[in-house]
C-alpha cells in the first residue's frame, strides 16, 4: 500500500502546483467585470508557440501580449500561421487536493478499501480534471470571429494605443 500511496501523493502535489492560471484571469464570479483579455496559447505551423494575454483579433492577425522574463512584448501572429490554439477566460477551480485527501480517507474503510479506493480515485480524478478544463476553449470549439469576444480590445487596438510600448504600460 505504501508503494502506491506515496507516488500518488507526490503526483498530486505536482498536479496542484503545475496547473495554475495567470493572475490577470478573473475568478469565475468576476468574468463579466474583467478588464483584461483571456489567456491564449497558440501553436504555430512554423516556429515556436506563443502564449499570453489576447489583446485583439482582426481578420488576418492575433495580437498577444506575452511575458518574456521581466518585460512584456506585443506579438502579432498571422492567422494563416496558426495551427491551433487554446483559450482560458477565467481561473479554473482547483479540485486536485481532493484526490489524495479522499484516497487517504478510504483507509478507514477496512477490508472494503480494495473496492472503495479505486472507485474513490476514479471519481475524484474525474471531478478534478473536469474542474481544470472548465472556462477553456480550443480551436476546435470556437472560430476566430468568436475569439474577439475574449480579447481585451474586441473592436481592435484603439488608435491612441498604436505603439506597442503604450499597450505594455496599461497594466
Amino acid at each position: 500500500m505504501k508503494t502506491i500511496f506515496f507516488p500518488a501523493m507526490i503526483l498530486g502535489v505536482f498536479i496542484v502546483f503545475g496547473c495554475s492560471s495567470p493572475r490577470y484571469l478573473p475568478q469565475s464570479g468576476e468574468i463579466d467585470v474583467n478588464q483584461y483579455g483571456s489567456f491564449i496559447n497558440i501553436s504555430r505551423i512554423h516556429g515556436g508557440g506563443v502564449h499570453g494575454e489576447l489583446l485583439a483579433v482582426d481578420t488576418t492577425t492575433l495580437i498577444v501580449l506575452t511575458d518574456s522574463g521581466n518585460q512584456e512584448v506585443v506579438k502579432k501572429v498571422p492567422v494563416a500561421d496558426v495551427n491551433s490554439f487554446s483559450l482560458r477566460y477565467a481561473r479554473a477551480r482547483n479540485y486536485w487536493w481532493t484526490v489524495p485527501v479522499f484516497l487517504a480517507v478510504t483507509v478507514s474503510h477496512g477490508a472494503f478499501l480494495v473496492i472503495t479506493a479505486p472507485v474513490n480515485l476514479a471519481v475524484t480524478l474525474g471531478v478534478a480534471a473536469g474542474g481544470q478544463n472548465a472556462y477553456k476553449y480550443s480551436s476546435d470549439e470556437i472560430s476566430y470571429l468568436q475569439l474577439k469576444m475574449f480579447a481585451r480590445f474586441p473592436a481592435g487596438i484603439p488608435p491612441n494605443l498604436s505603439h506597442p510600448g503604450e499597450i505594455e504600460k496599461i497594466r
